[in-house]
Protein backbone atom coordinates (compact mmCIF):
# COMPACT_ATOMS: atom_id res chain seq x y z
CA UNK A 1 0.00 0.00 0.00
CA UNK A 2 1.24 3.50 -0.83
CA UNK A 3 2.50 5.64 2.05
CA UNK A 4 0.79 8.82 0.85
CA UNK A 5 -2.52 9.36 -1.02
CA UNK A 6 -0.67 11.13 -3.86
CA UNK A 7 2.02 8.48 -4.28
CA UNK A 8 2.04 6.79 -7.69
CA UNK A 9 0.27 3.46 -7.91
CA UNK A 10 2.24 0.51 -6.59
CA UNK A 11 2.82 -2.59 -8.72
CA UNK A 12 0.20 -4.40 -6.65
CA UNK A 13 -2.35 -1.63 -7.22
CA UNK A 14 -1.73 -1.63 -10.97
CA UNK A 15 -2.21 -5.40 -11.05
CA UNK A 16 -5.42 -5.10 -9.04
CA UNK A 17 -6.82 -2.37 -11.31
CA UNK A 18 -6.05 -4.45 -14.40
CA UNK A 19 -7.77 -7.47 -12.86
CA UNK A 20 -10.91 -5.40 -12.23
CA UNK A 21 -11.06 -4.31 -15.86
CA UNK A 22 -10.55 -7.87 -17.08
CA UNK A 23 -13.44 -9.03 -14.89
CA UNK A 24 -15.90 -6.19 -15.38
CA UNK A 25 -14.79 -4.13 -18.39
CA UNK A 26 -16.59 -6.21 -21.00
CA UNK A 27 -13.64 -6.17 -23.39
CA UNK A 28 -12.47 -9.02 -25.61
CA UNK A 29 -9.03 -10.63 -25.73
CA UNK A 30 -7.69 -8.17 -28.29
CA UNK A 31 -7.87 -5.29 -25.78
CA UNK A 32 -4.81 -3.81 -24.12
CA UNK A 33 -4.08 -1.22 -21.45
CA UNK A 34 -2.93 2.20 -22.59
CA UNK A 35 -2.78 3.81 -19.13
CA UNK A 36 -3.18 2.71 -15.53
CA UNK A 37 -2.33 5.61 -13.24
CA UNK A 38 -3.35 7.28 -10.00
CA UNK A 39 -6.64 9.14 -10.14
CA UNK A 40 -5.77 11.91 -7.70
CA UNK A 41 -8.23 12.65 -4.88
CA UNK A 42 -9.84 16.05 -4.40
CA UNK A 43 -8.15 18.61 -2.17
CA UNK A 44 -11.13 18.41 0.19
CA UNK A 45 -10.77 14.69 0.88
CA UNK A 46 -6.99 15.02 0.96
CA UNK A 47 -7.12 17.76 3.61
CA UNK A 48 -9.70 15.82 5.63
CA UNK A 49 -7.59 12.68 5.60
CA UNK A 50 -10.38 10.68 3.97
CA UNK A 51 -8.86 10.27 0.51
CA UNK A 52 -9.20 6.82 -1.03
CA UNK A 53 -6.97 5.27 -3.65
CA UNK A 54 -8.44 5.14 -7.14
CA UNK A 55 -6.89 4.17 -10.46
CA UNK A 56 -7.62 5.80 -13.80
CA UNK A 57 -7.63 3.19 -16.57
CA UNK A 58 -7.68 3.64 -20.35
CA UNK A 59 -7.97 0.65 -22.70
CA UNK A 60 -8.07 0.16 -26.45
CA UNK A 61 -9.90 -2.71 -28.17
CA UNK A 62 -8.49 -3.27 -31.69
CA UNK A 63 -11.26 -5.66 -32.78
CA UNK A 64 -13.86 -2.89 -32.45
CA UNK A 65 -11.50 0.10 -32.82
CA UNK A 66 -12.87 1.58 -29.61
CA UNK A 67 -11.28 3.37 -26.65
CA UNK A 68 -12.60 3.00 -23.09
CA UNK A 69 -11.79 4.65 -19.78
CA UNK A 70 -12.99 4.68 -16.21
CA UNK A 71 -12.08 4.62 -12.53
CA UNK A 72 -11.28 1.64 -10.28
CA UNK A 73 -11.80 1.94 -6.52
CA UNK A 74 -8.83 -0.01 -5.21
CA UNK A 75 -10.26 -0.65 -1.74
CA UNK A 76 -12.87 -3.07 -3.07
CA UNK A 77 -12.06 -3.48 -6.77
CA UNK A 78 -15.27 -1.79 -7.91
CA UNK A 79 -15.47 -0.10 -11.31
CA UNK A 80 -17.15 3.26 -11.87
CA UNK A 81 -17.70 5.56 -14.83
CA UNK A 82 -16.49 2.89 -17.27
CA UNK A 83 -17.46 3.96 -20.78
CA UNK A 84 -16.64 3.92 -24.45
CA UNK A 85 -15.26 7.31 -25.51
CA UNK A 86 -16.36 7.84 -29.13
CA UNK A 87 -14.24 9.70 -31.64
CA UNK A 88 -10.92 9.35 -29.82
CA UNK A 89 -7.91 7.05 -30.03
CA UNK A 90 -5.67 5.84 -27.24
CA UNK A 91 -2.02 6.82 -27.45
CA UNK A 92 0.29 4.77 -29.64
CA UNK A 93 2.11 2.30 -27.38
CA UNK A 94 5.59 0.71 -27.69
CA UNK A 95 4.23 -2.61 -28.97
CA UNK A 96 2.63 -0.79 -31.89
CA UNK A 97 5.85 1.10 -32.66
CA UNK A 98 7.76 -2.19 -32.81
CA UNK A 99 5.12 -4.03 -34.85
CA UNK A 100 4.84 -1.30 -37.48
CA UNK A 101 8.61 -0.95 -37.76
CA UNK A 102 8.90 -4.69 -38.46
CA UNK A 103 5.90 -4.71 -40.82
CA UNK A 104 7.06 -1.83 -42.99
CA UNK A 105 10.74 -2.80 -43.22
CA UNK A 106 9.65 -6.23 -44.54
CA UNK A 107 7.20 -4.83 -47.11
CA UNK A 108 8.38 -5.18 -50.75
CA UNK A 109 6.94 -1.80 -51.78
CA UNK A 110 8.82 -0.03 -49.00
CA UNK A 111 12.01 -1.95 -49.74
CA UNK A 112 11.78 -0.89 -53.38
CA UNK A 113 11.36 2.75 -52.36
CA UNK A 114 14.42 2.47 -50.11
CA UNK A 115 16.45 0.81 -52.87
CA UNK A 116 15.65 3.76 -55.14
CA UNK A 117 17.37 5.90 -52.51
CA UNK A 118 20.43 3.65 -52.30
CA UNK A 119 19.31 1.87 -49.12
CA UNK A 120 19.45 -1.92 -49.24
CA UNK A 121 20.27 -2.97 -45.67
CA UNK A 122 16.90 -2.75 -43.93
CA UNK A 123 18.45 -3.48 -40.53
CA UNK A 124 19.73 0.11 -40.55
CA UNK A 125 16.28 1.59 -41.22
CA UNK A 126 13.99 2.93 -38.49
CA UNK A 127 10.26 3.40 -39.12
CA UNK A 128 8.33 5.33 -36.45
CA UNK A 129 4.55 5.59 -36.13
CA UNK A 130 3.23 9.09 -35.50
CA UNK A 131 -0.41 9.95 -34.91
CA UNK A 132 -1.96 10.87 -38.27
CA UNK A 133 -4.70 13.24 -37.11
CA UNK A 134 -7.95 13.92 -38.95
CA UNK A 135 -8.15 15.74 -42.27
CA UNK A 136 -11.75 15.19 -43.37
CA UNK A 137 -10.98 12.20 -45.60
CA UNK A 138 -14.13 10.08 -45.53
CA UNK A 139 -12.47 6.67 -45.89
CA UNK A 140 -10.06 7.48 -43.05
CA UNK A 141 -12.58 8.91 -40.60
CA UNK A 142 -12.46 7.05 -37.29
CA UNK A 143 -9.54 4.82 -38.32
CA UNK A 144 -6.53 4.34 -36.06
CA UNK A 145 -3.94 5.57 -38.52
CA UNK A 146 -0.23 6.08 -38.13
CA UNK A 147 1.69 8.40 -40.44
CA UNK A 148 5.18 6.95 -40.44
CA UNK A 149 8.49 8.78 -40.61
CA UNK A 150 11.66 6.97 -41.63
CA UNK A 151 15.39 7.28 -40.97
CA UNK A 152 18.52 5.28 -41.74
CA UNK A 153 21.64 4.82 -39.64
CA UNK A 154 25.20 4.48 -40.87
CA UNK A 155 25.54 1.12 -39.13
CA UNK A 156 22.99 -1.21 -37.59
CA UNK A 157 22.27 0.06 -34.09
CA UNK A 158 23.66 3.54 -34.82
CA UNK A 159 21.76 6.79 -34.29
CA UNK A 160 19.47 7.07 -37.33
CA UNK A 161 17.90 10.44 -36.59
CA UNK A 162 20.67 12.38 -38.33
CA UNK A 163 19.63 10.85 -41.66
CA UNK A 164 15.92 11.14 -42.42
CA UNK A 165 14.59 9.36 -45.48
CA UNK A 166 12.83 12.36 -46.97
CA UNK A 167 9.58 12.21 -48.94
CA UNK A 168 8.78 8.64 -47.86
CA UNK A 169 5.83 8.09 -45.51
CA UNK A 170 3.99 4.79 -45.06
CA UNK A 171 0.44 5.08 -43.69
CA UNK A 172 -0.68 2.16 -41.51
CA UNK A 173 -3.96 1.14 -39.88
CA UNK A 174 -2.88 0.25 -36.34
CA UNK A 175 -6.10 -1.66 -35.59
CA UNK A 176 -5.38 -4.19 -38.35
CA UNK A 177 -1.66 -3.61 -39.05
CA UNK A 178 -2.51 -3.07 -42.70
CA UNK A 179 -0.39 -0.86 -44.95
CA UNK A 180 -2.89 1.61 -46.39
CA UNK A 181 -0.50 3.37 -48.75
CA UNK A 182 3.04 4.66 -49.12
CA UNK A 183 3.36 8.36 -49.84
CA UNK A 184 6.49 8.65 -51.97
CA UNK A 185 7.19 12.13 -53.30
CA UNK A 186 10.49 11.28 -54.92
CA UNK A 187 13.98 10.36 -53.76
CA UNK A 188 16.34 13.04 -52.52
CA UNK A 189 19.95 12.49 -51.44
CA UNK A 190 20.48 11.28 -47.89
CA UNK A 191 22.39 13.57 -45.53
CA UNK A 192 26.08 12.72 -46.07
CA UNK A 193 27.03 12.99 -42.39
CA UNK A 194 25.79 9.88 -40.54
CA UNK A 195 25.89 11.67 -37.19
CA UNK A 196 27.51 8.79 -35.27
CA UNK A 197 26.56 8.52 -31.63
CA UNK A 198 28.76 6.01 -29.84
CA UNK A 199 28.20 6.25 -26.11
CA UNK A 200 31.36 4.30 -25.24
CA UNK A 201 33.90 6.58 -26.93
CA UNK A 202 35.07 10.19 -26.75
CA UNK A 203 33.99 10.78 -23.16
CA UNK A 204 35.58 13.78 -21.43
CA UNK A 205 38.32 13.01 -18.92
CA UNK A 206 38.66 16.54 -17.47
CA UNK A 207 35.34 16.75 -15.62
CA UNK A 208 35.67 17.90 -12.01
CA UNK A 209 33.66 16.24 -9.20
CA UNK A 210 30.17 17.55 -8.45
CA UNK A 211 28.74 16.81 -5.00
CA UNK A 212 25.12 17.57 -4.13
CA UNK A 213 24.39 16.85 -0.48
CA UNK A 214 21.65 17.50 2.07
CA UNK A 215 23.25 16.41 5.35
CA UNK A 216 20.22 17.47 7.42
CA UNK A 217 17.64 16.21 4.96
CA UNK A 218 15.53 18.14 2.46
CA UNK A 219 13.83 21.45 3.22
CA UNK A 220 10.54 20.24 1.77
CA UNK A 221 8.03 17.65 2.91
Amino acid sequence: MAAHPLDPLTAEEITAAAATIKRHGGLDESAWFETISLNEPSKVTLAAGTAERHAYVCCYEPSSNRTFNGIVRLADGSLSDWKHVPGVQARIVPDEFAAVDELIRAHPQFQAACKARGIEDMSKVLVESWGAGHFGIDEEEGARLAYCHCWVGNEAGDNPYARPIANLHPVVDLATYELIRIEDFGAVPLPPDPGPMNRTENLRDDVKPLDITQPDGPSFA
